[in-house]
C-alpha cells in the first residue's frame, strides 16, 4: 500500500507534530495471547511435514490356564502438512529517505514510515500463528481431521479411521451444557459436571479403557468472559447446585474439576460465542502433537533493498523507479491434532 502524502504550506504560526501510533502492541500483550495453550509449535526443515504415530491399543485378556494368546497388530496413524509462504511489503521513495521534512529531519518522513513498518510487522509477526489458529477454530466443524471427520464432531472414530471400537464426540450440543447468562449459576455448575462427565468418559482406541482425560480450562469469547469467571471464582452455589433450600459453600467446586482457569480469545466475538465455548483438556506431556499444530518452517523476517546494492536484477528495477522496499516473509502452516484434546459446546 503506498505511503499517501499532503501538500501543505508551512508558516510562523504553524508546526507539525509526528505522532507515533502502536495499535498492534496489544498484540502482544499476554492476557491476550492464548494460541499456544492449544497448539504446539513444530520447527521443521522440510516443506512437507508428516507425522506419525501408533495408537495406543495395547490390552491383556484372561488366558485361563495360560498359552491362550491373542495377537494384536499394531495401527500406525499419519497425518501430513504442507507449508505455505505468507508475507508482506513496503515501498517508499528515495527523496522520502533524502529529503528534509517539515521538521528539519533528515529523510524524517521515510524513516518514520519504516519504522512505524517495522514495529508493526514485527507484532504481525508473533501474532500469526494465534491468527491461523483462531481461524481454525471457527472453521472446525467444517474443516476436516486426521481421522476424515470434521474436526469438532460427535462421530470421531476412537481408532482413528477403522471404525472398528466406536466413536466420541469432541462436540457437546445441548441446553444441558450452557453456563452462559442464559442460565443461573448454580445451573451452570451442574452443566459444567455434565461436560466433565462426558469427557470422562472418552475412551482408548480398543474402545475398553476409559482414556482418563480431564478439563484444564476454558476458552471462551469476549462476550461469556465475564460470566465465566464468575463462575469459576464464586464460593457460593444456589439450591440446585448446594442440593437442597438456601445456598452452599462449594469454594473450589469447579476447580476441582479441572476448569481453574478461563481465557478469553479477543477473536471469538461472532454471535455463537455468545453461549458457545472451548474446554482445553489436559495434556501432562502425553501428547507431542496436541488439539493443534504450528508448523514453522522458516521463521518471518524482514530484507531491504536499496536498488544500489550491486547490479542485480532487482536492484537494477528499483534503482530505475527510485523506489527502496522491505519485504516481510515467512513459511508455516497451522492445522488440526488430536480432537480429544479440545472440546466444543455450544447450545444448539
Amino acid at each position: 500500500m503506498p505511503i499517501v502524502t499532503v501538500s501543505y504550506v508551512m508558516d510562523f504560526e504553524s508546526n507539525m507534530r509526528a505522532l507515533q501510533e502502536n495499535e498492534y502492541a496489544r498484540f502482544q500483550d499476554p492476557r491476550n495471547v492464548w494460541w499456544d495453550l492449544i497448539a504446539r509449535r513444530r520447527p521443521t526443515a522440510t516443506k512437507r511435514e508428516l507425522l506419525a504415530w501408533f495408537l495406543s491399543t495395547a490390552e491383556l485378556f484372561d488366558q485361563g490356564q495360560g498359552g491362550n494368546f491373542r495377537f494384536q497388530d499394531p495401527i500406525m496413524l499419519e497425518t501430513e502438512f504442507t507449508v505455505k509462504t505468507a508475507g508482506a511489503g513496503l515501498r517508499i521513495r528515495r527523496q522520502q529517505l533524502e529529503d528534509i521534512d517539515a521538521n528539519g529531519v533528515d529523510g524524517g518522513e521515510g524513516l518514520r514510515a519504516a519504522a512505524k513498518y517495522a514495529t508493526d510487522m514485527g507484532a504481525m509477526f508473533g501474532y500469526w500463528p494465534q491468527l491461523k489458529v483462531a481461524e481454525l477454530l471457527k472453521a472446525g466443524e467444517s474443516g476436516t481431521g486426521y481421522d476424515s471427520v470434521p474436526f469438532f464432531s460427535a462421530s470421531h472414530p476412537l481408532d482413528g479411521g477403522a471404525g472398528q471400537t466406536g466413536t466420541y464426540s469432541n462436540l457437546l450440543i445441548g441446553a444441558g451444557y450452557r453456563i452462559d447468562s442464559g442460565v443461573t449459576l448454580d445451573q451452570a455448575a451442574i452443566n459444567l459436571a455434565a461436560v466433565y462427565k462426558a469427557i470422562r468418559g472418552i475412551k482408548m482406541p480398543n474402545g475398553h479403557q476409559v482414556r482418563m482425560l480431564r478439563p484444564a480450562g476454558i476458552l471462551v469469547g469476549p462476550s461469556m468472559f465475564p460470566r465465566v469467571a464468575q463462575l469459576l471464582d464464586a464460593k457460593f452455589y444456589g439450591a440446585q447446585a448446594a442440593g437442597g433450600a438456601g445456598s452452599a459453600d462449594f469454594t473450589g467446586y469447579v476447580a476441582r474439576m479441572g476448569y481453574g482457569k478461563v481465557t478469553e480469545g479477543p477473536e471469538l466475538v461472532e454471535s455463537e460465542y455468545d453461549t458457545s465455548y472451548y474446554v482445553i483438556v489436559e495434556q501432562l506431556g502425553s501428547s507431542e502433537l496436541g488439539p493443534m499444530v504450528y508448523i514453522d518452517r522458516e521463521p518471518f523476517s524482514t530484507r531491504y533493498y536499496t536498488g544500489r546494492g550491486g547490479g542485480n536484477g532487482v536492484d537494477a528495477i528499483l534503482d530505475r523507479s527510485d523506489e527502496l522496499e522491505w519485504h516481510s516473509s515467512g513459511r508455516n502452516v497451522a492445522g488440526y491434532g488430536h480432537p480429544y484434546l479440545l472440546i466444543k459446546v455450544k447450545a444448539s
